[in-house]
């Protein structure tokens, strides 16, 4: 009979033990969530001609009042004791970071396409001519488990 109990104290206690793994977890993906979505906001409060510069992955065009985070960053207030968070931004670029191409293979964010508004799609740098700019937010950060948050944006002229 001891037995039977002890079987089933046990099953009972895993049983809460996932599910307080499972409510962590779900509160994680929350959070990354919405750090994820405020720094879109963020984004969206640069002067257009500016984003793509401030936040891509090259210092060389950053523009002169130094806020400019690039293409990856960490992210506060997400960290566990473990590891920190990181945000990484996605753009469409062939050539590395500080190229906005056109012709690149981004399905994810439905490139190819125009994004200078001239009707065609070339191989050209487009980072001072796009009246869009697509962009991936991808925020990683190790918690409870491992939690990658993506959310795909397409900036425009307003």
């Amino acid at each position: 009979m001891s037995v039977v109990v002890t079987v089933g104290v046990l099953g009972y206690t895993r049983a809460i033990l996932q599910t307080r793994c499972a409510e962590r977890t779900s509160q994680e993906a929350l959070k990354v969530t919405n750090v994820a979505s405020s720094i879109l906001e963020e984004m969206a409060g640069v002067e257009f001609s500016e984003l793509y510069a401030r936040y891509n992955g090259t210092a060389a065009d950053d523009p002169a009042d130094g806020k400019s985070p690039g293409a990856t960053f960490p992210v506060d207030g997400l960290t566990d004791g473990r590891a920190a968070a990181t945000c990484v931004l996605v753009f469409p670029e062939v050539g590395g970071p500080g190229q906005l191409r056109e012709d690149s293979e981004l399905k994810a964010l439905g490139l190819p396409r125009d994004l200078n508004g001239d009707g065609a799609i070339d191989s050209g740098d487009h980072s001072a001519d796009y009246i869009l700019l697509p962009v991936l937010v991808r925020v990683e950060w190790t918690g409870v488990s491992r939690s990658r948050v993506e959310i795909k944006a397409i900036f425009s002229e307003r």
